[in-house]
């Protein structure tokens, strides 16, 4: 008896140029708790935990610390990436998952007129490697490639904002209130096209972090 194949592994497939009679499940990466972890029998790749088996698939900035150094802003911070089985079933399929976080420093009441102090976006690249059982991250921060063989690594690292600066302090008054903005997301731009559709119309896809704001006192 044959079997149907999910919708997004009809996609990927034709994306990577293969057939659903001729396409051959990928060999699940190893993690560091892959002793009782169950595997979809479709994709070959861990299966989508239940309800009560952990916090649902999303991103959240967990930790952030601003903080005065040698005359600047200095941000290090912590982002914790969930991602849902079906950003996992294309990412072991070979497709690079972009994500953007997005940072402004801006006056607390500022009008919407005016151009932010500081406005930029960091893109945070990963893919993953099936013949080699590898995780690859290329970080804005980053003079190199970072190779993970755990996923569990490569996420912990995909959230851990090294020391940045932001602004300097010469460029904020005195007295006047200003905050930080952040957000991240899951860039569904830099999808291979095929995708995108699905991508877009998907809850599964919808991994991102609202706007937060963190006051700045020059």
């Amino acid at each position: 008896m044959s079997r149907r194949l999910p919708l997004s592994g009809l996609l990927l497939g034709l994306m990577l140029g293969l057939t659903p009679a001729l396409s051959v499940p990928l060999a699940a990466p190893r993690s560091e708790t892959d002793a009782g972890t169950d595997v979809d029998s479709h994709t070959g790749t861990p299966a989508e935990p239940r309800p009560d088996e952990g916090p649902r698939p999303g991103i959240e900035i967990q930790e952030i610390e601003v903080k005065i150094q040698q005359g600047f802003y200095l941000l290090e911070a912590f982002i914790d990436y969930r991602l849902s089985q079906a950003v996992l079933e294309a990412l072991h399929s070979g497709v690079a998952m972009v994500f953007q976080v997005y940072l402004q420093v801006q006056p607390s009441q500022a009008r919407f007129w005016q151009y932010p102090i500081l406005e930029r976006r960091l893109p945070y690249q990963l893919r993953y490697h099936a013949l080699a059982s590898v995780y690859e991250l290329i970080k804005p921060e980053a003079a190199q490639v970072l190779r993970f063989a755990t996923l569990a690594a490569a996420l912990r690292a995909l959230g851990t904002l090294e020391p940045m600066r932001l602004v300097p302090l010469a460029h904020l008054d005195a007295g006047q209130a200003y905050e930080l903005r952040m957000e991240a997301r899951l860039d569904i731009e830099s999808l291979p096209a095929p995708l995108r559709p699905l991508a877009y119309l998907s809850q599964d896809w919808s991994i991102h972090q609202e706007t937060r704001r963190w006051p700045l006192q020059p």
